[in-house]
């Protein structure tokens, strides 16, 4: 594993505290863990259209489409069959993530966050 990576004990996953809307940049899906985490999987399906956005620990969550109305452009993208690891190697401890679909047949339902809570043993 990567620097800073924490992985012990079983994989959790998050809670959704908004639903969102497949395919919109204004209505991300969010997902928060109990306590922060680190490493964060994010597992896109092959069968996706196109691949997907992601951020973490945003103060406001719907910045996708670039119109300045929190904390500005930065991202992750995942593609479709992928699965990317966005705590940074483990470097961030992670407590949000929100993300977004990009195609109209693809299910935010369908893709999987999970993690390793920081400092479990």
């Amino acid at each position: 594993m990567g620097r800073g990576v924490v992985r012990a004990g079983p994989a959790v996953e998050p809670t959704v505290t908004n639903d969102g809307t497949d395919n919109s940049q204004t209505d991300p899906r969010v997902v928060e863990f109990d306590t922060p985490t680190r490493p964060v999987i994010v597992s896109v399906p092959a069968t996706f259209g196109a691949s997907i956005k992601v951020k973490i620990n945003a103060a406001a969550a719907n910045d996708f489409d670039n119109d300045a109305d929190d904390d500005g452009p930065g991202y992750f993208t995942v593609a479709a069959g992928a699965t990317r690891e966005v705590s940074l190697d483990g470097q961030v401890a992670v407590q949000q993530v929100s993300f977004i679909t990009q195609n109209a047949g693809d299910d935010l339902d369908d893709v999987s966050v999970v993690g390793w809570p920081a400092g479990a043993s």
